[in-house]
């Protein structure tokens, strides 16, 4: 704006302030004060609701834009003080921008007529009403015309607050969009890191899934034939649950221990850089575990179930490998937790030891819950492998009603009921089992992220 264009502004306010006679504005003033309007306008609306990982810019940057965005602001409020601002009074922080770092593309405070025909050049079809409104800002309004006068402005202030609005509204549903899809970007490329983490190493993949499937055809095998509906088949049948609750839970434990000490320090540098929030990362290595936390002990439990010759009944067979995969979910839960709550690996391994060893004297198969004495009886309610033993044993057992006894010299166990009362199970628990294990995975995941967080 030149020197004259504003001198000629300003005596035409005063004159308005002095005598109630309309003065007129030529067109060239309207097409400068809506110009600038414009621009600020624009570059507000970017400022307050772009998302702020969508550039990376420097904070002098950040600073730098700032000054230009309040330069041109004043000089809307001093040069033509017949346009009251609408924008909020608060100045622009530079988290805006600088939040973590991030941003994907830089956040440009051109001028707004450029800005704006690229926005709508990138609108489609269905989006006419929001082109028409954006356009009315990059062009003088056929209305503002030679015959324009001070008092048309109020007219002119709720014409472009109005637009304003709609272009807000639109920079906000644009940039939620693209947040989303960015959110969907980093988690995909996580967990795709996380895939080929796991699977660096092939061999030793293949290995390590032969090694459980031996292990559940040779437990299949010392258990085949031994599963009989009588006295001896009683310890049988919770031998085979030992196996599954114990195969499922400890190996998976202790092999999550590394992770977290492994990948932290790459971890801390792409956080701090801005590549990733925390939740983000969390929930990429959870899922890149699933497939193997899933398919292992679908494969165990399939194979040592009917080799066995456990219950012959699909209902008892899927809730089975239902459980056992919860088992190997909650175990490696657990094992999350510890991996970040601790530095490395043999510290982790120290305070876990003790811990599932408590779990394993508690879980039901050596010792009744109802002798413990009460500074342990809490235990039951985060004892994964309890809940497991006791719902393993309520499906196999609960639709028992017979079981022969050989000899009459000794009281004998008749039914499944009685074999659940023998270890302390009750039938009534096996939804409550399956929640509480449920519960203690999502608690367990829940501490570690917290800790992760913290660090």
């Amino acid at each position: 704006m030149s020197t004259q264009d504003k001198k000629e502004i300003k005596e035409s306010v005063s004159a308005t302030t002095r005598s109630s006679t309309k003065k007129k504005l030529t067109s060239e003033q309207l097409m400068t004060a809506q110009t600038q309007w414009a621009r600020i306008t624009t570059i507000r609306a970017l400022t307050d609701n772009l998302n702020a990982e969508r550039a990376t810019i420097s904070l002098p940057e950040t600073l730098a834009i700032k000054d230009k965005i309040d330069e041109t602001h004043n000089t809307v409020i001093t040069d033509h003080k017949f346009i009251v601002t609408s924008w909020p009074q608060s100045g622009i922080a530079h988290e805006y921008f600088t939040k973590n770092g991030v941003v994907e593309e830089a956040i440009c405070h051109a001028k707004a007529t450029a800005v704006i025909m690229k926005l709508c050049h990138e609108l489609g079809d269905t989006t006419q009403p929001i082109k028409t409104s954006l356009k009315r800002i990059s062009n003088s309004f056929s209305t503002w015309s030679t015959n324009s006068n001070m008092d048309e402005i109020p007219s002119m202030e709720d014409t472009m607050n109005e637009t304003h609005k709609t272009f807000e509204k639109w920079i906000i549903s644009r940039s939620n969009e693209k947040k989303c899809l960015l959110l969907y970007y980093k988690l995909k490329w996580l967990i795709h890191r996380g895939f080929v983490q796991v699977l660096k190493n092939p061999s030793m993949q293949f290995l390590q899934l032969l090694q459980k499937l031996s292990i559940g055809i040779i437990a299949g095998l010392c258990f085949f034939g031994t599963v009989n509906s009588d006295q001896l088949g009683i310890q049988a049948v919770q031998g085979v649950i030992f196996i599954l609750v114990s195969e499922n839970t400890f190996f998976p434990m202790y092999s999550t221990l590394s992770l977290i000490p492994q990948e932290l320090p790459l971890f801390v540098r792409e956080y701090r850089a801005g590549l990733y929030s925390c939740h983000i990362y969390y929930m990429a290595r959870i899922i890149s575990l699933l497939p193997g936390t899933t398919i292992e002990p679908i494969l165990f439990t399939t194979i040592i179930y009917w080799i066995s010759g456990l219950l012959n009944s699909f209902k008892a067979f899927s809730t089975t490998v239902c459980i056992v995969l919860l088992t190997m979910n909650v175990s490696t839960a657990c094992g999350f937790f510890f991996s970040v709550a601790f530095e490395s690996e043999p510290l982790a391994m120290a305070y876990l030891i003790p811990f599932d060893s408590l779990l394993m004297i508690t879980m039901g198969a050596f010792v009744k819950f109802s002798s413990l004495p009460i500074y342990i009886d809490w235990i039951k309610y985060i004892s994964w492998l309890f809940h497991s033993t006791e719902a393993l044993s309520i499906v196999q057992w609960h639709t028992v009603k017979n079981i022969t006894c050989s000899s009459t010299d000794v009281s004998c166990i008749t039914d499944g009921q009685q074999v659940l009362e023998l270890y302390g199970f009750s039938i009534e628990n096996l939804n409550l089992d399956i929640l509480l294990m449920i519960i203690v995975y999502f608690l367990f995941h829940l501490l570690g992220y917290i800790l992760l967080v913290k660090k």
